[in-house]
């Protein structure tokens, strides 16, 4: 066979190598976790080596007649010895299964590489576990012979702080309970984690005290007891910390009132232009500005029945669609039209639905409305039946985790489960009680909670409560006969809401829902957007 006969096949051969390794080669995710192995292993490697070089070092040392009978009682050596069985496993792993995978670098491999690495990453980690805790252990100790006084002295320190600490929890926590009596259980539970914080504290305190007073002194005790009240006391800060915060939550109310909506709606027409002449090229493509349209226009184009919507051959425009869709576009089809093009197709690249909500928040007895706030689809479309409701309620007497998200009508969580006496409702809480008016019973807020009622058509009656508590908080509350929220017949009773941009936007919901003709279910374009089409079917030139 001749030279260049034998290069031509090799190189082909080569070819065809490179691209069946380019199929069928490891993912490179899996790729990357075998390299991160190794260079964990090559760390461990370095680790282990140093520490049995330090060790043999610290026996030569000073400071060995000193250390060695605590060596012996912890087993340091035997510790070494271990992390040098497990690196030996990780070893042969990586010898035996991971080295060779990788080597051969095909997917069929995927499921024994994976489960290899994780068991030689197990080993690896144990094998720096034992291998560390000969240094450490040296460490500590030695430490606590040189700062016996100073670690005792800042003990001496913390213990009161802590009592100081836990005291003042305590004191918070009593307020708490007084203030809110339904979660004095709960509030219960994090005093006594708190005190039992701290007399665990104060028990090592007293190993403490009792090792530094002794002539026999156990250095490893005493340093593992300073260094477990460092931890006891992080451990206690942390808890009144974080409890104090929980307790900050109970004296919050809040509600987040949905006070409009609106969608705006676009779409994105794209258009191919070309000549039949030769030398033409590929033709060109543009896409025109966003197009602003109704709901109506929208859902028409969202159909996926729509596709090319115009084209021109000779002569005009001609339009594969009603004339009337075409005009709602307001689009100028000769706008950037390439001069010596002919021939066009139009056709819908992409839809849009802007979603925007504004908010009343009611804080404490104050009251912010916010501007427009953009968001995504499906958040919008959760809470599209909830106008005039609140979509987030937050009593007091309930923590931030506990808010209620399902919608329900302004204030009504707010209310007292009532106490009935002789058919009556009768009870009270932070928020208001329960009056009698011509036989019947109904819910009166106090102070600053009665700006509520100018959220609500009228007071809230017993039987509003009784339905609103029968259903329960997990789903959304619209009264018994559907009075609340963007179709209820209520709604509108109250001018914010009559006037609002989804009003304004939507005449015909007003109506039918004053009229209570209108049912919640899901207007057809409710899931839209944002869609891409791409680019519809085009011609070219020659």
């Amino acid at each position: 066979m001749k030279p260049f006969k034998i290069i031509v096949l090799l190189v082909i051969g080569l070819i065809l190598y490179v691209g069946y390794k380019a199929i069928y080669a490891l993912p490179d995710e899996y790729v990357k976790q075998a390299e991160d192995f190794q260079r964990a292993y090559n760390t461990q490697k370095f680790q282990l080596e140093r520490s049995e070089k330090d060790f043999r070092i610290l026996q030569t040392s000073e400071y060995w007649t000193f250390l060695q009978p605590y060596a012996d009682r912890e087993e340091w050596a035997a510790s070494l010895t271990s992390a040098r069985t497990e690196f030996s496993a990780a070893t042969k792993l990586n010898t035996d299964v991971i080295t060779p995978i990788t080597d051969r670098d095909h997917e069929d491999d995927i499921k024994p590489l994976v489960t290899a690495i994780s068991e030689a990453n197990k080993l690896i980690i144990t094998s720096s576990k034992y291998s560390r805790y000969s240094y450490e252990r040296s460490r500590l100790i030695l430490d606590a012979r040189q700062y016996k006084d100073p670690y005792f002295e800042q003990i001496e320190k913390i213990e009161p702080d802590a009592i100081r600490i836990n005291n003042d929890f305590i004191n918070v926590a009593s307020k708490s309970k007084n203030t809110h009596q339904k979660k004095t259980d709960d509030i219960n539970s994090k005093i006594v984690v708190a005190q039992t914080l701290l007399n665990t504290l104060s028990d090592q305190k007293s190993i403490l005290s009792k090792e530094h007073a002794s002539t026999d002194i156990d250095f490893a005790l005493y340093g593992d007891t300073y260094q477990a009240i460092l931890a006891q006391e992080k451990l206690l800060t942390k808890h009144v910390k974080e409890s104090k915060v929980l307790l900050q939550q109970l004296d919050r109310n809040y509600v987040k009132i949905l006070a409009d909506q609106k969608v705006d709606y676009y779409i994105v027409i794209g258009r191919a232009t070309w000549c039949e002449a030769d030398g033409c090229g590929a033709g060109s493509n543009y896409k025109f500005p966003e197009a602003h349209v109704g709901p109506n226009t929208f859902e028409y184009f969202e159909s996926p029945t729509v596709s090319t919507i115009a084209d021109k051959g000779w002569g005009s425009l001609s339009y594969n669609i009603p004339k009337a869709r075409w005009d709602a576009l307001n689009i100028s089809a000769g706008k950037n039209w390439p001069r010596n093009h002919g021939y066009a197709e139009f056709w819908v690249d992409k839809t849009l639905a802007a979603t925007y909500q504004k908010y009343t928040i009611i804080e404490n007895g104050k009251t912010t409305d916010t501007d427009w706030q953009r968001v995504n689809n499906d958040d919008y479309w959760k809470n599209e039946a909830d106008l005039g409701m609140a979509i987030v309620s937050k009593p007091l007497g309930f923590y931030e985790s506990e808010m209620i998200t399902s919608a329900e009508p302004v204030g009504m969580s707010m209310i007292a489960q009532p106490t009935m006496v002789d058919g009556k409702a009768t009870g009270s809480n932070q928020h208001g009680e329960w009056r009698q008016s011509n036989g019947n019973s109904f819910w009166h807020y106090y102070g600053m909670y009665s700006m509520f009622n100018a959220f609500m058509p009228s007071r809230y009656s017993y039987n509003q409560w009784n339905g609103y508590h029968s259903a329960g908080r997990s789903s959304s509350y619209y009264g018994r006969n559907n009075e609340y929220g963007t179709y209820g017949s209520r709604t509108y009773s109250d001018s914010r809401y009559q006037n609002s941009a989804y009003s304004r936007r939507n005449p015909n919901v007003i109506k039918n829902a004053r009229s209570g003709k209108i049912s919640r279910m899901s207007r057809s374009v409710r899931g839209a957007g944002p869609s891409s089409r791409g680019r519809g079917p085009s011609g070219g030139g020659k």
